[in-house]
């Protein structure tokens, strides 16, 4: 056993005197191997179903929204902003989850007021985040959009000011092995988080840009009432 986590035990024992340890590394060991069990066919199954998608709409697109360059690029846009803002609803679902279990229930770093400040953000936003977004792509709104930029600017700040008082708090002058790991891993999910919520804001800002530029222009036609020997020639 290494040092670190002879140091990290020791820590333990500090701080939950009455952990079953043996017991903790064995459910360790089993949900470890069951997430990676389970990321493992995720991603087998992504794969299948990307190549299965990739046949089934890569022409047909053409269909619905014309050969129209204008449209097409709105239309990529649009979906670049929706997978940006699922990657980044999904880091901010990380970093709570990551901030209640090391953070909220320890009580190491924080009162119980700022833990509830921090949390209140981090979930709170989330659900804002992806509403105005969802809103915003739907009614093709630019104030909406303007309002999801600013919503990301917002959790921007509160997840910078949570890394900083993490990382220079009481705990963060002279931490244990347990709080320097707590705070390694806030701050990798923290700065992912801050990333996506940047490229996120940049991609909603453009499409706010677009939205006023081109106000009436369809992103979505009707489907053509072909037969079905047509569409399969489509």
């Amino acid at each position: 056993m290494a040092y670190e986590d002879i140091a990290l035990r020791r820590s333990l024992r500090e701080l939950f005197p009455d952990l079953q340890y043996y017991g903790l590394d064995r459910m360790t060991r089993l949900l470890t191997l069951l997430a990676a069990s389970l990321n493992s066919v995720g991603v087998v199954v992504w794969c299948y179903v990307s190549w299965k998608l990739y046949f089934r709409l890569g022409w047909r697109i053409y269909v619905y929204n014309g050969a129209n360059t204008v449209v097409k690029r709105l239309v990529s846009i649009l979906n670049i902003f929706q997978v940006l803002l699922k990657i980044d609803v999904l880091f901010l679902i990380l970093v709570s989850i990551f901030f209640i279990f090391l953070v909220v229930i320890p009580q190491l770093f924080f009162v119980m007021a700022t833990d509830t400040i921090f949390l209140v953000f981090f979930l709170g936003g989330t659900g804002m985040l992806y509403s105005l977004g969802v809103n915003a792509i739907e009614f093709r709104s630019t104030a909406t959009m303007t309002l999801f930029c600013t919503t990301s600017c917002v959790e921007f700040l509160a997840t910078v000011l949570c890394l900083y008082s993490l990382m220079t708090g009481t705990v963060g002058s002279n931490p244990s092995v347990w709080e320097r790991k707590v705070q390694i891993v806030m701050l990798v999910a923290g700065c992912v988080c801050i990333a996506a919520l940047v490229v996120t804001a940049v991609a909603g800002a453009y499409n706010a840009y677009l939205f006023t530029v081109y106000p009436e222009v369809p992103i979505t036609r009707k489907k053509s009432s072909k037969k079905t020997v047509e569409w399969s020639l489509v």
